[in-house]
Parts: structure tokens; C-alpha cells; sequence
């Protein structure tokens, strides 16, 4: 028969465990969809949100920056394939933050499960003695 925990505090280690797994799992999960994601670019970039983003951004006049310095209007004209290079970088930022995060999610996940597994000693530490 499983002994049931009497206190809050015996609670503690079993709902870490859980936390922790959920966050493993969800981090692993993420990443599965952001490898899809990627091999999605690779195969058909179309298909992809991010890249649809990213080519309605791109201007066909090959004009990019525009705005005013000390009232004095500006122009930064660019080639619109430097405006793919520019912009698939910012994607490339873009995922590789989304992959630190669910890294994250994964590396806490998994020190809470290890949290989770210190056992409490039942007795007391002993020091050694100096000789």
C-alpha cells in the first residue's frame, strides 16, 4: 500500500516532480514544432507564416528605410535582394530566441525533476571531527 503524504510539506517533492515534467514536456513538444517549422521552410517556404511575413515586407520598388533626421526628410534605398538577406535574418533571430526559451523550459523542467528526487535523511548530518 503507497503511504499517502500527511503534510503540505510532503506534498511538495511529488508536485515539483510533476511541474517539472510538464515543462520537459512542453519543451519538447515546442521544439518538435519548430524543427517541423524549419524543415516546412526548407521544403515549400510558401507554406510558412513567417516567410509570408517576410516577402510581403519586401518592397518591389527596392525602398526600404524612410523617415526624418532633424526635419529633414530620408530615404535608404536598398536591392530587394538585400532586403531578403536582412529580413531572413531577423527570422533567424526570431527562431533562435524561441529555441532558447524552450531550452529553458526543458533545462528547468529537469532540475526540478532532479529537486524533486533529494530524499530528506532521516538522520542528522554528522560533521567530522577535527583532528
Amino acid at each position: 500500500m503507497i503511504e499517502q503524504p500527511k503534510t503540505v510539506v510532503d506534498k511538495i517533492p511529488p508536485a515539483t516532480f510533476w511541474m517539472g515534467v510538464i515543462l520537459v514536456v512542453a519543451g519538447v513538444i515546442s521544439l518538435l514544432g519548430l524543427a517541423a517549422i524549419i524543415v516546412q521552410i526548407i521544403i515549400n517556404p510558401e507554406g510558412v507564416a513567417l516567410m509570408q511575413w517576410l516577402t510581403e515586407k519586401v518592397s518591389p520598388k527596392g525602398f526600404y528605410f524612410q523617415g526624418y533626421v532633424a526635419k529633414t526628410p530620408f530615404q535608404f534605398n536598398v536591392s530587394s535582394a538585400l532586403q531578403y538577406i536582412f529580413l531572413g535574418i531577423i527570422g533567424l533571430v526570431i527562431v533562435n530566441i524561441f529555441a532558447a526559451l524552450v531550452g529553458k523550459f526543458i533545462t528547468v523542467g529537469a532540475e526540478l525533476i532532479q529537486f524533486a528526487g533529494i530524499q530528506k535523511t532521516e538522520q542528522p548530518v554528522r560533521k567530522k571531527e577535527a583532528e
